[in-house]
C-alpha cells in the first residue's frame, strides 16, 4: 500500500518536473525572439570640412591727404591738357617738344560792357610777360551794339590803360565780321599793324556764337587763325614782349565776351 502510494507520488513529481521543463524552454525561446538587437553602426563617408572665410570687415578709412590729392589731380589735368595742346600745335608745325605751357585758363571768364565807348582788360596772368608764344582761346560773343569787339591784348606794358600794346580785334561791325591788329598807346589807337581791318566769312558773327582762335606770335611776325582757317598776318615791330589780356570794347548798349579753354604755349 505504501509502495503504491510512493509510486503515484513519484510519477506526479516527475510529470510536474516535465511540465516545468517545457514551460522554461518556451519562456527562454520567447525571450530570445523578442530580444532587441543593437544595430551595428553603419559606415559613413569622410566629410571634408571647408574652412569658412571670415567676412570682410571695414577697416578704418585712412586720413585723406588733401594736398597730395590736389597735386595728383592737377598733374593728371596737366597731362591731359598737354595732349590736347600738342594735337593743336601740330596742325601748325609745332609741338610740345618745343617750349612750355605758359598759361592754362582754370575756368571761363566773361567780360560785360554796358557803358558808352567802354573798353575792358582782363589780364591772363598779372605780371607775367611773354615774347614768342602761341595762344588758343574760344570766344563767345553777344552784343546789342553796332560796333562790338572781343579780342586779345598782347606784348602789353603793365599799365593796360596807358601803356603800349597790340590789340587783336575781332569785330561785329554793322553786321560784318572783321578782324585787325592795332597798336595803342596812352589809351588811344595809333596805327593798324595788319594794314587795315579785314572782313572774313570764317568768323561766325551770329549772336551767341563761339569762334575758336589761334594766334602765333614769333619775333616780329604775327599770324592768326579762326576755326582752323587762316585770317592773315601782321608785322609787330614796336614791342618784343609784354603781358597778355582778354580785351573787349564796344560803342554802346550791352556787349558780352566770354573766353574759355584758353592756353598759352611759350615758345621761348
Amino acid at each position: 500500500m505504501n509502495n503504491q502510494r510512493f509510486n503515484s507520488i513519484s510519477k506526479l513529481f516527475a510529470w510536474l518536473l516535465f511540465v516545468v521543463f517545457i514551460l522554461s524552454a518556451c519562456t527562454a525561446q520567447n525571450a530570445k525572439e523578442t530580444e532587441t538587437k543593437t544595430p551595428r553602426p553603419t559606415k559613413t563617408k569622410a566629410v571634408t570640412i571647408t574652412p569658412i572665410k571670415p567676412t570682410n570687415t571695414f577697416e578704418p578709412t585712412a586720413t585723406v591727404d588733401l594736398a597730395a590729392t590736389a597735386n595728383t589731380n592737377a598733374t593728371a589735368t596737366v597731362v591731359v591738357s598737354l595732349g590736347i595742346i600738342n594735337i593743336e600745335l601740330q596742325k601748325y608745325g609745332f609741338s610740345t617738344n618745343q617750349g612750355n605751357l605758359g598759361y592754362k585758363q582754370p575756368e571761363k571768364v566773361t567780360s560785360t560792357l554796358t557803358s558808352y565807348l567802354e573798353k575792358k582788360y582782363i589780364p591772363l596772368s598779372a605780371g607775367k610777360t611773354f615774347s614768342d608764344f602761341i595762344i588758343y582761346t574760344e570766344i563767345t560773343w553777344d552784343s546789342t551794339s553796332g560796333l562790338a569787339v572781343c579780342g586779345l591784348t598782347f606784348r602789353a606794358a603793365a599799365d593796360f590803360n596807358q601803356g603800349e600794346q597790340y590789340n587783336l580785334e575781332f569785330l561785329r561791325l554793322s553786321g560784318l565780321p572783321a578782324w585787325g591788329v592795332e597798336f595803342w598807346n596812352y589809351g588811344k589807337y595809333e596805327y593798324t599793324a595788319s594794314g587795315k581791318r579785314l572782313t572774313n566769312s570764317a568768323i561766325d558773327q551770329k549772336a551767341g556764337s563761339t569762334n575758336r582762335y589761334l594766334v602765333i606770335v614769333q619775333d616780329k611776325s604775327f599770324t592768326s587763325y579762326v576755326n582752323d582757317k587762316k585770317l592773315g598776318i601782321a608785322n609787330i615791330t614796336r614791342r618784343s614782349n609784354g603781358e597778355i589780356a582778354f580785351f573787349a570794347y564796344h560803342e554802346s548798349g550791352t556787349t558780352t565776351c566770354t573766353y574759355d579753354n584758353t592756353w598759352v604755349w611759350a615758345l621761348k
